[in-house]
């Protein structure tokens, strides 16, 4: 039986770059919908250490909801656990946020958790590629 997800987590390829795209599907998530996302982020992330290949990612929040506070420090423990990872392989973050409460959302996770390397909101997905473009280094 097929779930309905919160989100799509694939990856691309964007000149030559690997991104982790993560789309959210919902506004809110449904308990299994966010342990499904959770694990998928999870293995993805195992994926890229398994490879070692540098990263970018590429998050389409636009239509995110407020989650709650449970969720939102989940989803940063993720990203400070695999903090070695982030640091030595991603080129940067874009994400897609139209709008002041997704922008709340994400200074709110940015409080929770610090990111080393360059992140930047953006309105479309082809700012999103191109902010990730310029900071392949």
């Amino acid at each position: 039986m097929e779930i309905d997800k919160f989100t799509t987590i694939t990856f691309i390829k964007h000149n030559d770059v690997i991104v982790l795209e993560f789309v959210v599907n919902h506004s809110v998530p449904t308990s299994l919908q966010w342990l499904v996302s959770i694990n998928e982020l999870k293995d993805a992330l195992e994926e890229l250490k398994n490879t070692g290949v540098k990263f970018a990612f590429l998050f389409d929040v636009q239509k995110l909801g407020i989650i709650s506070l449970s969720y939102m420090k989940e989803f940063t423990q993720i990203m400070s656990d695999n903090g070695p990872l982030l640091e030595s392989k991603l080129y940067a973050t874009s994400a897609i946020a139209k709008g002041s409460l997704i922008k709340y959302l994400f200074d709110a996770i940015n409080m929770l958790y610090k990111t080393k390397k360059p992140l930047k909101l953006v309105d479309t997905r082809d700012a999103a590629l191109k902010f990730i473009d310029i900071n392949i280094i």
